[in-house]
């Protein structure tokens, strides 16, 4: 499937670059799956722009991914499968032969005159009724996985916290107010002296003795504000302000690092509950298409909401 896997690698490999570059240094176990898939997206693409097919009256020469070159007698194949992707194998070796290969057709013809011996077969997957089932099994787990993945790097994401996750600086709050941000959730903005932007709280309900918090701020107390160091460095903080995860005051605590861990825990269970609906949702759907396509001829309309008409197969 060289241009599938040109045109999935081609969309993979900038989104997964992009997520190694950002996680490499605050999220490990992101960055890794990145560097997993980012390897995977370019051996993909190295296969589709390396595969190449030279034939003659006597035989074929394949180039694969490795651009490593394997010549084959016609009298070498022992089995072609005939569709849109062509599979032809030579003992152990399956090669693939995309309909979009400039001389596909040439060389089917070359196939059928000249490898007479090899067995004709046809793929049973969907009941023989879908051409190149194998892309849709593939389509299927890529968008899947893809999904899955979104929803891990949003859980890892979302770990709790621990103190030596946080950074600190101690200021005099100038002052402090609620005030509602573009997505309409109110957030607790405190301004701080010397610093560029407000700092903020994304959860005002969770602060402690806010009447305190308000008679400290006037008597021109200092304050520590603790911040995920990992998100933030000190330069940004000092211009543009950080969320902060706990606020403390000599011994007296107004933001709680438990109640910050608190809603990310209640966030991850909502993830794990969104992914459990997509993968029963996903396999429903995979197990639908498995019974109408298997069954065309009992569903005949129904079979082309899942596959275009040029995808079936004519018996």
């Amino acid at each position: 499937m060289p241009l599938l896997y040109a045109i999935v690698s081609v969309i993979g490999i900038p989104f997964f670059t992009v997520m190694l570059v950002f996680s490499a240094r605050t999220e490990p176990l992101i960055a890794c799956i990145a560097g997993f898939f980012l390897l995977f997206m370019l051996w993909m693409l190295a296969a589709s722009l390396n595969f190449r097919i030279d034939f003659d009256a006597e035989g074929f020469t394949h180039r694969n991914f490795l651009r490593r070159s394997h010549r084959y007698s016609y009298r070498d194949v022992t089995e072609i499968r005939f569709s849109k992707t062509m599979i032809v194998r030579v003992g152990k070796r399956k090669i693939s032969v995309e309909e979009d290969f400039s001389e596909s057709n040439t060389f089917r013809h070359a196939l059928k005159v000249h490898a007479h011996q090899a067995k004709r077969t046809e793929s049973k997957l969907f009941g023989g009724n879908v051409e190149n089932p194998e892309e849709f099994v593939f389509v299927f787990w890529f968008v899947y996985i893809g999904l899955l993945l979104m929803f891990l790097i949003a859980y890892v994401s979302l770990r709790d916290l621990k103190e030596k996750d946080l950074a600190s600086v101690t200021a005099v709050l100038s002052g402090c107010e609620l005030k509602t941000d573009g997505e309409g959730d109110e957030d607790l903005l405190l301004y701080a002296q010397g610093f560029g932007e407000p700092f903020r709280v994304w959860y005002p309900e969770d602060v402690e003795h806010p009447e305190q918090l308000r008679s400290e701020i006037d008597n021109g107390t200092s304050f520590t504000l603790y911040y995920d160091k990992r998100e933030y460095q000190e330069e940004e903080v000092r211009t543009d302000g950080a969320v902060v995860q706990m606020l403390t005051c000599g011994t007296c605590t107004y933001l709680s690092l438990e109640s910050t861990n608190r809603h990310n825990a209640e966030i991850r269970t909502i993830l794990l509950a969104a992914a459990l609906i997509v993968t029963v949702l996903c396999f429903g759907y995979a197990a639908l298409f498995n019974y109408v396509t298997t069954n065309a001829e009992r569903f005949p309309n129904a079979v082309r909401w899942f596959v275009k008409d040029s995808y079936i197969r004519k018996k």
